[in-house]
């Protein structure tokens, strides 16, 4: 659903990502008919995932829209539309079949995953006409050559990168270093994602929020300083917080010795550590050398202050004490190293999470009777803080949670979680072990917007079973959801393969005398499914698959002015769903279909500027489907079911809903708590 994970194919906001900053598009000619903007949502070593929208301001609708548009990277997966070629650089989009027509004022919106570092298309044409789009890079930044002399500590410059905040609206700092005279440019040529994205949210007395992802670039390499560290030099500590056999976690810490407060901060180290993440802090690295400056939220230090950040690490801790430092170009006293108290374990841990601790932990008592539907909000298990599923559960009435995502790891048809964690890496293990001791349970979602579905790498039917099965033994499930969306709705092949090994494992649960509960989550309007969409139940059914319920994304529609209407919209698809499964379930009565219909809006702001689901449409939706007996609802996504630190806002934000609502008040209107 959203592009880390669970958003609907139809648009996104207009803005460029880079080195995960947004940097709005600027340079767009006056004169253009249309106008487009370009988004890199998400990049790793060797691709991104982006999305192109335009939007047609003149008062002609453009019939059966064709969109071309120059991108050197191939692209292998594309949604909001059909890739109908790309020949050397030139890629041509069709109209999709559900929304040929770009009316006037009307936007269409196209995602894509591709090779190679995110750049922006160019050349950008509808029907024939001129999209507008500038060929923006924001990157590489040149940094001027300066000579340092050997005894001279090399100066940092730091070029801050202007936000314009979007989906996960942060600003990074990526500052760039010169140490010798000559010209180095720092661009996205090989970046490494090693954490995801989310939302900054500034830290309250109980919570420190940690950093955005940081993406790890190459720099030119700062030698250790020469220069000895004065007694009133800033001091750099480094703690061991928990270590295993290939690698450890560890917490640095800079303490400024005055009298001058810091405003913002730079620390550069030499270590022979290998950082696989880190946070509250922004990293970069060459060779033996380690830079990390200040997050927005950490920059000023008083004097006699700390401020620290983390590290994931591979290897051995004790070879990554750090030899030498400067902070802020100044040479820096190294104090000792506090090792990890107990011996290594083999268990790799699970993210570092940020503790709630006016949050109940007593699960919620389920409504009962003939008409209560379930509620069951999705749960971004990648997001950052990573999730604590007792607490959420009880702060989000309900005591069944969706997980979101498992998908096709870096080894095809190996699955992990959103491409972070391995299946074997037992992340989530303790979490849905507590919720279960708690009397709660999982249903664990494959597929999602972004990454790829394990059927669009496993080759046969046998061995994507076979993965499936690790899952489900790994987390002993019951119940199992496969988000398809985008690309993977109309990829015949991949959507026969999944429906025959979901069959296989129904089949190996009723041999066990086991439950194993399927639901497919698909893309709609208002009018119903998409014709890929309902090929994809159409195969499921006839693969002999006994589908628990069909849940639809009432979100992201782009059909215009929606004020008021999200909830209407919502109930009319789970309708219009529900007349169009009634040729696949002929023996079925009307409420026995509706009885297979769930609804999962995105609360608050949507993805589409003007798509806002509020709380008014959270008490219709309820009431609506208690009336006609819907099978669940859900959420995208828990997380998003508080407030914004910043207020109301016109931003679709991962960790909270951008509208005036209390914390949980979403969950409460959804459950009928």
């Amino acid at each position: 659903m959203r592009r880390s994970k669970f958003r609907a194919s139809m648009s996104v906001i207009a803005t460029i990502t880079v080195l995960g900053s947004v940097v709005a598009l600027t340079g767009v000619s006056a004169a253009a008919p249309m106008t487009a903007s370009y988004t890199r949502e998400n990049s790793w070593v060797t691709g991104h995932q982006a999305s192109l929208t335009v939007r047609n301001p003149t008062a002609v609708t453009q019939r059966n829209w064709v969109l071309t548009f120059d991108l050197a990277p191939k692209i292998s997966s594309l949604w909001g539309g059909t890739l109908s070629s790309q020949v050397a650089k030139k890629v041509t989009v069709k109209a999709p079949s559900w929304a040929r027509d770009l009316p006037s004022g009307g936007t269409i919106s196209i995602g894509y995953v591709a090779a190679g570092p995110g750049v922006a298309p160019t050349n950008c044409k509808l029907n024939g006409i001129t999209c507008g789009l500038p060929a923006a890079t924001a990157t590489p930044t040149t940094v001027p050559p300066t000579t340092v002399p050997p005894t001279t500590v090399p100066p940092t410059t730091v070029a801050p990168t202007t936000t314009t905040t979007t989906v996960r609206p942060t600003t990074t700092t990526v500052p760039p270093t010169t140490v010798a005279p000559t010209t180095t440019t720092i661009a996205p040529t090989t970046t490494t994602t090693v954490r995801p994205t989310t939302t900054t949210i500034a830290p309250t007395t109980t919570t420190t929020v940690p950093a955005t992802t940081t993406t790890i670039a190459p720099t030119t390499t700062v030698p250790a300083t020469t220069v000895p560290p004065s007694s009133s030099a800033a001091t750099l500590t480094m703690a061991v917080t928990s270590d295993w056999v290939t690698g450890y976690n560890a917490d640095f810490t800079i303490t400024n010795p005055g009298p001058n407060t810091w405003t913002s901060w730079s620390l550069t180290f030499a270590s022979s550590l290998a950082v696989s993440s880190i946070w509250n802090g922004i990293y970069q690295q060459s060779g033996a050398s380690h830079q990390v400056s200040n997050e927005t939220w950490n920059a000023t230090v008083a004097p006699g202050a700390s401020v620290s950040f983390g590290i994931t690490a591979v290897g051995d801790s004790r070879q990554g004490t750090p030899s030498s430092c400067l902070v802020n170009n100044k040479a820096c006293i190294v104090g000792s190293t506090v090792a990890s108290p107990g011996t290594p374990t083999t268990t790799i841990p699970s993210s570092p999470t940020t503790t709630m601790p006016t949050t109940p932990t007593t699960l919620p008592t389920l409504p009962t009777g003939a008409t209560n539907v379930p509620y069951s909000p999705y749960v971004d298990a990648t997001n950052w803080p990573t999730p604590d599923l007792v607490q959420t559960a009880a702060a989000r009435s309900t005591r069944e949670l969706t997980l979101a995502f498992i998908v096709s790891g870096s080894t095809p048809c190996r699955a992990s979680w959103g491409g972070y964690y391995d299946r074997d890496a037992k992340f989530m293990t303790p979490q849905i072990a507590a919720l279960r001791a708690a009397g709660g349970d999982v249903i664990m979602s494959f597929g999602g917007a972004a990454n790829q579905e394990l059927a669009l790498t496993c080759t046969t039917v046998q061995a994507l079973a076979d993965e499936y099965q690790a899952v489900i033994d790994a987390y002993q499930l019951t119940s199992i959801d496969f988000d398809i969306e985008g690309a993977a709705t109309n990829d015949t092949a991949s959507v026969q393969r999944r429906s025959a090994a979901i069959a296989i494992l129904q089949q190996r649960a009723r041999a066990a005398n086991r439950k194993l509960d399927v639901t497919l989550t698909l893309p709609v309007m208002p009018y119903g499914l998409t014709p890929d969409g309902l090929a994809v139940v159409r195969s499921a059914v006839n693969a002999g698959v006994v589908l628990s319920s069909i849940d639809i994304m009432t979100m992201d529609y782009g059909l215009g002015s929606a004020q008021g209407k999200m909830g209407i919209w919502a109930i009319e698809a789970a309708t219009s769903t529900h007349n169009q499964i009634a040729p696949l379930y002929p023996t079925l009565s009307s409420a026995q279909r509706y009885a297979l219909v769930g609804v999962i809006p995105m609360i608050g702001q949507n993805d589409i500027l003007g798509e806002v689901f509020t709380l008014s449409d959270a008490t219709y939706v309820r009431s609506q489907a208690t009336t006609l007996g819907l099978a669940r609802i859900g959420i995208w996504s828990a997380s998003r079911d508080q407030p914004c630190p910043e207020g109301p806002n016109t931003r679709a934000q991962d960790n909270c809903s951008s509208v005036a609502a209390p914390a949980g008040a979403f969950s409460k209107a959804l459950a009928g708590a």
